[in-house]
């Protein structure tokens, strides 16, 4: 496989896995801020930030599970990029969490907004199983015609 083609599939499958998960958190995030009862005050260019954060730090990643598929370059690459991202969530959710607290929340609110954090966490952590699985898929695609057809089966 070529390094163009290598790279192409890599740099796909980040940006498609990190605008979905991106814009998912995005909107769990809004979500939270309303279950707790407060206004919401997010900006386009946080929005964008938030999204280019998912991103980049699944790139390396995915450029290498485009390139290879031994799993221990793969762990290393997106674990380095994963630290950026769970740093400024857990950040990010503390700041939340605190505001939240402070405003009084009566138990379903809590609740809800566990199940929120907690969906915040899945999303998160698989932003790079969802780049990897791309990747790989776009990496093992053969190219149109350069593989016979499929023979018909007869109806059975």
């Amino acid at each position: 496989m070529s390094v163009a083609r290598v790279l192409v599939a890599g740099f796909t499958a980040a940006l498609v896995s990190g605008v979905t998960c991106g814009v998912t958190v995005r909107v769990l995030v809004r979500l939270f801020v309303l279950a707790a009862g407060r206004t919401p005050a997010f900006s386009i260019a946080g929005s964008l930030l938030l999204v280019a954060l998912f991103v980049i730090s699944v790139v390396p990643g995915a450029v290498a599970s485009a390139a290879t598929a031994h799993p221990t370059p793969l762990v290393v690459l997106y674990a380095l990029g994963m630290v950026i991202v769970v740093y400024t969530g857990v950040a990010i959710g503390v700041e939340e969490w605190t505001a939240a607290i402070g405003h009084g929340l009566s138990n379903r609110q809590v609740a809800l907004l566990v199940l929120l954090t907690l969906g915040v966490a899945v999303v998160v952590l698989g932003n790079p199983v969802l780049a990897h699985r791309i990747a790989q898929r776009l990496s093992t695609r053969s190219r149109i015609g350069t593989e016979r057809p499929a023979q018909r089966r007869p109806d059975a």
